[in-house]
């Protein structure tokens, strides 16, 4: 027997004729490998992703604020300059009663026990002194009457003062022996 090639277009002698297969109205269980059961479990399976995601978001959330108050806590603490402090002639603490003039009420002398009341220093503006607010201060005697801060050692920007926080005090209490 001779095996004839087929024509353009049609079957070898052999072949059956293609058949049309119609589409399944229900899902085939046997040949649809769990495709109908996880679009039976879609409310319950999103249920679950969506507390996983709600989660999610809680934790990303908490991790923000976290940081958020980190930051707002811990940025640019308080350091006491040793250097300016053994520099000083005198280390007051003091409220500002005005910036412009220099006016500085003071409540405590640190080196020597000082009592000075209300002393003039000279650019406090300059350093970013704001009235009303207390400061540590380390000062040198400009004239008999007036004192100036002890400079910083960048003759570019303003001498540094402190404000008169609990960690800067602590600082200075490590600093300075107690006053005479």
């Amino acid at each position: 027997m001779s095996r004839r090639k087929p024509k353009a277009g049609g079957l070898a002698r052999n072949a059956s004729p293609p058949t049309a297969v119609a589409a399944p109205s229900e899902p085939n269980r046997a040949t649809d490998h769990g495709a109908a059961a996880d679009r039976a479990e879609t409310p319950a399976a999103f249920a679950a992703h969506r507390k996983f995601l709600l989660l999610a978001i809680a934790v990303g959330c908490a991790w923000w604020l976290a940081l958020g108050a980190l930051a707002l806590f811990t940025a640019n603490p308080v350091t006491v300059n040793p250097k300016q402090i053994a520099l000083s002639e005198y280390v007051v603490t003091g409220r500002v009663d005005d910036a412009t003039t220099g006016a500085v009420n003071v409540e405590k002398e640190w080196k020597h026990g000082a009592t000075l009341g209300t002393i003039a220093v000279s650019d406090l503006e300059r350093a970013g002194a704001r009235n009303g607010d207390t400061y540590i201060l380390p000062l040198v005697r400009a004239d008999h009457d007036k004192f100036q801060i002890t400079p910083g050692f960048d003759a570019e920007r303003p001498p540094p003062i402190y404000p008169a926080s609990d960690d800067a005090v602590r600082q200075l209490e490590e600093l300075l022996p107690p006053a005479k």
